[in-house]
């Protein structure tokens, strides 16, 4: 009787240690905007929810390497939004059981695109009241594009240059902004021997 019980033993705990099954649920459907917030969801069902797991969530566009944006902690969610450009993008969560050590992946992909219409710069909100997104058109390769952003008092800020991207459109936080107060933004494209190439 003492082996039978051992043997029944042994078969539950393998059993109890299976990997949990899971999706991952976005906020918005594709296509979205560049830089618009979408809220990912990993789901367990409720039967398997009782684990102590944990959750990592790497991003990549189609075709690069995935680079982790939220490493593994006991939050299932993430709030993902990227101004890189449009194009497809790949998010991936892994869920681990911190008890057994196993861990599984699943993935979505969300396609992203331009703010530009028409070829003429926008400037959109984002869900920081103080924080803009400033979007233009693409620009040659081996140039950099940066953004001014001035107020009505003169006061000037400027953006960190970004290599410029001749298929996709160029998008750039404007933060550090104050409330209530009009600004007027311009980008500048650079050339690779330093010389501007126009502002807009």
């Amino acid at each position: 009787m003492y082996f039978v019980l051992a043997f029944l033993l042994a078969v539950f705990t393998a059993a109890a240690a299976a990997p949990p099954t899971a999706s991952l649920v976005s906020s918005v459907e594709s296509p979205v905007l560049v830089g618009e917030e979408v809220l990912w969801v990993a789901e367990i069902p409720e039967e398997e929810a009782s684990g102590n797991y944990w959750f990592r969530f790497r991003v990549r566009e189609q075709g690069g390497d995935f680079r982790t944006v939220k490493d593994f902690s006991p939050y299932n969610s993430l709030t993902w939004a990227d101004i890189r450009g449009e194009g497809e993008y790949e998010i991936e969560v892994s869920i681990r059981d911190n008890e057994t050590g196993e861990s599984i992946s699943t993935s979505r992909r969300i396609v992203a695109t331009s703010r530009v219409v028409g070829g003429v710069p926008s400037v959109a909100a984002t869900s920081h009241p103080l924080v803009r997104i400033y979007s233009a058109p693409a620009c040659p390769a081996g140039s950099t594009m940066s953004v001014r952003f001035t107020s009505p008092e003169g006061d000037v800020q400027r953006t960190p240059p970004r290599s410029c991207t001749p298929d996709r459109s160029m998008n750039f936080y404007l933060a550090g902004l104050r409330p209530l107060t009009e600004y007027r933004a311009v980008h500048t494209v650079t050339g690779p021997e330093g010389a501007p190439m126009g502002r807009k």
